[in-house]
């Protein structure tokens, strides 16, 4: 009657950037995933052993007793990977999670493909950069003396 759109439940929304904070020692982590929320969180809890929250859980029995999915929570959302990577990495800038051993933030701009229409956007900035500094480099009067001997010779 109203058309009001339900809100999707966290653990059904794939593109997010989440936070974990261990209830046992208050360890955070931040990540990203494409996949459903939840299915992450399984992971991290009970199979992913390349995860750090993995590891964490594993090699502490007080946090292993103490970590559920209620530790986890929805930080950000986005529409596109590259919008979810920019965010995850500002998130991880901003909490500085101890339990965050990545190099994927670091190198981020190595590991993003860039859509046709995002290489003619920095092309663009590009050459707006080049003409700029072209202009700013002839205003100055030596490199004119040396274009008007150039052109006059």
């Amino acid at each position: 009657m109203f058309g009001v759109k339900e809100p999707i439940p966290g653990g059904l929304r794939s593109r997010v950037v989440y936070k974990f904070t261990c209830a046992g020692c208050n360890a955070c982590y931040v990540g990203e995933t494409v996949r459903l929320f939840s299915t992450r969180v399984k992971g991290h809890l009970a199979s992913d052993s390349a995860s750090q929250i993995f590891q964490h859980v594993k090699n502490s029995e007080h946090c292993r007793a103490l970590c559920s999915a209620d530790c986890f929570h929805v930080l950000d959302h986005a529409s596109t990977s590259f919008q979810l990577k920019i965010k995850e990495t500002i998130h991880i800038q901003r909490e500085q999670p101890p339990l965050n051993q990545q190099l994927q933030q670091i190198n981020l701009q190595l590991s993003l493909k860039f859509s046709h229409f995002q290489l003619c956007f920095i092309l663009l900035l590009l050459l707006i950069i080049l003409a700029f500094s072209m202009s700013r480099m002839l205003s100055k009067p030596s490199h004119m003396i040396y274009l008007r001997y150039i052109v006059n010779r």
